[in-house]
């Protein structure tokens, strides 16, 4: 599993189960799946599956000297890029109800 932790909640206690409501139940190829969550206070986790490889700021920002780094070719850059897009075209205009992503990033 992957584990977020949420900093600098401003979102009340509705939002935030609106929110873990609307994202567990996305499905599509190109998003991780949320499978769960802990909240307590202002402390929040979301607990999605893990997903292979390393992270993939590690993969398009190293550099060849970077210790087990594997440089993407402009080909799988294009894969990759067209993937996210079409994770978040589904969230804009696929979902039953939106979802705001304030953090995409690799």
């Amino acid at each position: 599993v992957a584990i977020k932790k949420l900093g600098g909640v401003i979102q009340g206690e509705e939002e935030f189960w609106a929110e873990v409501s609307t994202i567990g139940r996305i499905n599509h190829f190109n998003l991780a799946r949320m499978w769960g969550f802990c909240s307590e206070g202002k402390k929040r986790l979301l607990v999605y599956e893990y997903v292979e490889n390393g992270s993939l700021d590690r993969h398009l920002f190293s550099s060849l000297t970077t210790k087990n780094a594997q440089v993407l070719g402009w080909k799988e850059r294009f894969k990759i890029a067209l993937g996210t897009a079409k994770g978040l075209a589904y969230l804009h205009h696929e979902c039953l109800e939106w979802v705001i992503h304030c953090d995409v990033k690799p």
